[in-house]
């Protein structure tokens, strides 16, 4: 059941995270608060699209598609950062592609809701690590984890409480 697996994720990184919480008195940044909405809807959505593409794809399937999110975050780097991209940067993400269709070549997927997900999945990480990179620029990377499981843990425990066992996506 894939909230039932995001809400303990969020609950266990919530009490070990706790001591670091009031050892440093965290409170929720005032500032990039957006960014922070943003990264967390987007890992809400790509966790529930991931999980539930496992429950309709084979697990090689979903890892392959998924596997393309690193790629299309070095390409939104370029373009939202103003990363220069070198030589090996490009020949990289070449030899991923390939990767990639290579492995996906020999395969006979025909389940487009499954493939829908893994591709919604890829999107929403693609989304969370751009943003991430952003925030990690302007803030402690530890408050940064701490704010997106904060802000993701209600929701998870809002749908599970709602819709318990009955939820399928």
């Amino acid at each position: 059941q894939p909230i039932t697996i995001l809400t303990a994720r969020s609950v266990v990184g919530i009490v070990l995270m706790t001591p670091w919480m009031i050892r440093n008195k965290f409170s929720f940044p005032n500032n990039h608060l957006s960014i922070h909405l943003i990264r967390s809807l987007a890992f809400l959505f790509g966790g529930l699209a991931l999980l539930s593409a496992l429950d309709t794809l084979p697990l090689t399937i979903v890892i392959m598609i998924t596997y393309t999110s690193p790629i299309f975050v070095c390409v939104g780097a370029v373009f939202l950062f103003k990363e220069r991209m070198s030589i090996l940067h490009l020949v990289s993400l070449i030899m991923s592609m390939v990767g990639v269709n290579v492995l996906f070549a020999g395969e006979k997927v025909f389940d487009f809701i499954g493939i829908t997900l893994a591709l919604v999945a890829t999107v929403m990480l693609t989304i969370a690590q751009l943003s991430l990179k952003w925030l990690s620029l302007n803030e402690d990377k530890v408050g940064i984890f701490v704010t997106q499981l904060l802000f993701t843990l209600l929701p998870f425990a809002l749908l599970q409480f709602v819709f318990g066992k009955q939820i399928e996506l």
